[in-house]
């Protein structure tokens, strides 16, 4: 009873890790690099970190409220005091105070200035170790400050951050599909590597058998021994290639499994892909969706407004500059904190500063003539990267249905040469045919099938390449968006 009972254990374990593989087809390869693949979650972070950013800038132009506080402070030194008859006197000074202000302030963009509304809430001064106290309060001020004719950093600031963003947003569909196309080759890799596993594995197992014929019949003189010795070393030949095949597998299998985060301990299979997707493309369409959904175009704005940036900056150095600055408030003091806030009295500032380049000896033209020049030159490079960008599109998709063609081409070829393979096959088991035939059939048929699996592969790297340039959808007919 306990030989059955092994057996029927060792049926159970076998039956286990077969149920225990996980087999994932190219679609699913696919959906998980796009979800959870190491590439996605790390486009998925960078593109958190880039709207964390944006949202930290905008919140900037709100507006801000600060509260300022000395609780206390203290100073003590010797000081100079210019005495009633004039002379100066240097005498011991100890003055502690303590104040607290609150704060508003609210930039404008538009204009480059900021308004502004404070209260200082008390000022204390403690004199002559605190024999003598003042307070001071200003409960209520409002001031604005505007520049004229310069250079409004605030705008400029304020339109790269949202070039930026954009951009933030178009790489990480890019980021996503980019990582669909590395699993894809990666998927290939393993694939082909499990193919030709089978492939070797059916290939000793007919030479195995074409090895056993061949010695039958040598042994009743059908054939000369040169047949049988080819037929022994197509045996060895046969299983050095399934080792082989076995040992680039298990490389691939592995590297797949770290492509797409799973663990390494996971046993899983591949299931190759069915019929290609039909992709109604055309090269003058493709160029239009991937200039209106790819990052190409606002990463050629965002360059265009930088060194548009650096010429408005110039200009600041040739022309004279304005800053206008006006507040109005209340304010009072006393010797107590009370009196501080009585009698209050008005307090105003108005001021219009002005600087004027007079001599530079040509330093703000150069400056500014080479802000210009680069300026053109960042145009031009622009220009030449869109129209090789346009070529590279077209290209693209011209590639893409020629490997369809190919590819149908390839799979009516493995057909055929595996049909061809099997007719001689049986014929040469029946003696109606050399070996030296069937050997070319086999490997006609291995070729062909390799040149299958080469099409496959080259047809849907075309197209994830496609979709990673054009961040378009043309099997949907929609653009990629992954957020």
């Amino acid at each position: 009873m306990l030989r059955p009972t092994l057996l029927l254990l060792s049926l159970l374990v076998c039956f286990s890790s077969v149920q225990a593989q996980r087999t994932l087809s190219l679609e699913t390869c696919i959906e998980i690099a796009r979800d959870r693949s190491p590439a996605a979650r790390m486009a998925r972070m960078t593109l958190s970190a880039a709207s964390l950013d944006y949202e930290a800038f905008k919140a900037g132009f709100m507006p801000q409220v600060s509260l300022s506080a000395n609780l206390p402070g203290l100073t003590r030194s010797i000081t100079n005091i210019l005495q009633d008859d004039g002379s100066i006197s240097f005498i011991p000074q100890s003055l502690a105070f303590s104040n607290a202000s609150l704060t508003v302030n609210q930039d404008i963009p538009q204009t480059g200035g900021s308004v502004y509304a404070y209260s200082s809430l008390f000022n204390r001064l403690d004199l002559d170790d605190r024999t003598n106290i003042l307070w001071q309060s200003s409960p209520f001020v409002v001031g604005f400050s505007q520049p004229l004719f310069q250079f409004n950093r605030m705008k400029w600031n304020r339109q790269e951050m949202l070039a930026d963003y954009h951009i933030a947003r178009i790489s990480y569909n890019q980021a996503v599909e980019t990582a669909a196309r590395e699993v894809l080759e990666i998927y290939f890799d393993a694939l082909s590597a499990q193919i030709n596993v089978d492939i070797a594995t059916k290939n000793l197992n007919n030479n195995d058998t074409i090895l056993k014929i061949s010695r039958g019949r040598f042994e009743v003189g059908n054939i000369a021994e040169n047949d049988l010795l080819q037929s022994e070393m197509s045996y060895m030949n046969a299983q050095t290639d399934l080792e082989t095949a076995q040992l680039t597998y298990e490389q691939a299998i592995q590297r797949l499994k770290i492509a797409l985060g799973l663990p390494k301990e996971e046993n899983i299979g591949l299931q190759a892909p069915g019929s290609a997707p039909v992709v109604a493309a055309d090269p003058e369409t493709a160029v239009g969706q991937a200039l209106k959904y790819s990052g190409l175009l606002q990463t050629a704005n965002l360059s265009r407004l930088r060194a548009s940036r650096q010429v408005a900056q110039a200009q600041q150095g040739v022309r004279p500059s304005v800053n206008l600055t006006a507040s109005f408030g209340l304010n009072s003091s006393g010797t107590t904190a009370p009196e501080a806030y009585k009698n209050l009295v008005d307090r105003e500032t108005f001021t219009i500063g002005i600087e004027m380049p007079i001599v530079q000896w040509g330093r703000g033209k150069a400056t500014l003539d080479a802000a210009r020049i680069r300026e053109e030159i960042t145009s031009i490079s622009w220009d030449q990267q869109q129209a090789s960008f346009e070529v590279e599109v077209r290209y693209q998709v011209l590639n893409l249905q020629q490997l369809g063609r190919q590819l149908q081409r390839s799979a009516r070829g493995d057909t055929i040469a595996q049909r061809r393979y099997d007719v001689t096959k049986n014929r040469y088991l029946v003696g109606k045919v050399d070996i030296q035939a069937l050997f070319i059939a086999q490997n006609e048929k291995d070729g062909a099938r390799q040149r299958y699996l080469m099409n496959l592969r080259s047809f849907w790297l075309a197209l994830a390449r496609l979709r990673e340039m054009t961040l378009y959808d043309f099997e949907a007919n929609k653009p990629i968006d992954w957020q």
